[in-house]
């Protein structure tokens, strides 16, 4: 039977639209840190740090490590004064960016339902982000941490989505094998790339669908995330 559930949370459980919502992200930090780093050379070391924790095969570097390596090595900035300062930003601005940025229906119900279920519960959001900026979303959101098993940030992992390195680190994480496992997600392919481990997929379609392929995918399952309860249930009458 099934024993884990691994949500996406932007798009999924969170009408986050990732393209409109990242500019106000980028340019609310940029504007943080003016008076330290000139918001141009900011923004290009924000993005070649992300593209370094995209491209990560070390093991043993967390993408946090990475992250941080080729972001001060390419501003040169001091980490005592900066580190503070982005500190700052996500206990006290970060949370501004929500404006009506809100739940997916059905999302808390469909989590309590896998917890009644005695399923493990991951977050599996691209792990590009702070656990502030992660946990702050998790409450746009209107569930808790707490909710989950395991929430995946860039503190704690080693690999980024559609990296299968990324996913096998999660089934490591919560012992757990991939045919045991369901991922949902609105991202065709970031989230349903986890077939190719052998864990079962669910398509959320009732916020963004993201298709880099025009409609070249392949899914377990496709639905509203409302009707997730339903697969789950089908599922385990199948085993």
């Amino acid at each position: 039977m099934l024993k884990a559930v691994l949500f996406d949370l932007d798009g999924t459980l969170l009408k986050l639209n990732v393209d409109s919502f990242l500019p106000r992200y980028v340019e609310s930090i940029s504007e943080k840190v003016k008076h330290k780093i000139p918001s141009k050379q900011f923004k290009k070391a924000l993005f070649a740090g992300t593209e370094k924790m995209v491209e990560n095969v070390e093991p043993n570097k967390t993408n946090k490590d990475v992250f941080m390596e080729t972001f001060f090595s390419l501003t040169k900035a001091d980490e005592k004064e900066i580190l503070p300062v982005f500190d700052e930003f996500y206990s006290k601005e970060f949370s501004k960016l929500q404006k009506d940025i809100k739940a997916v229906e059905g999302a808390k119900e469909v989590v309590e339902f896998c917890k009644n279920e005695n399923l493990k519960v991951v977050l599996a959001t691209n792990p590009v982000f702070p656990k502030e900026a992660t946990y702050e979303r998790v409450r746009w959101a209107d569930l808790n941490i707490d909710d989950f098993d395991l929430v995946t940030t860039y503190e704690n992992m080693t690999a980024t989505k559609p990296n299968l390195n990324y996913y096998q680190e999660i089934l490591n994480k919560i012992d757990v094998k991939a045919e045991e496992t369901l991922m949902v997600g609105n991202d065709c392919q970031e989230d349903l790339v986890v077939a190719k481990l052998g864990i079962k997929t669910y398509l959320v379609d009732d916020g963004l669908v993201i298709d880099r392929s025009g409609g070249n995918y392949l899914t377990d399952y496709q639905g509203p995330l409302k009707d997730l309860p339903k697969v789950i249930k089908k599922i385990n009458i199948y085993y």
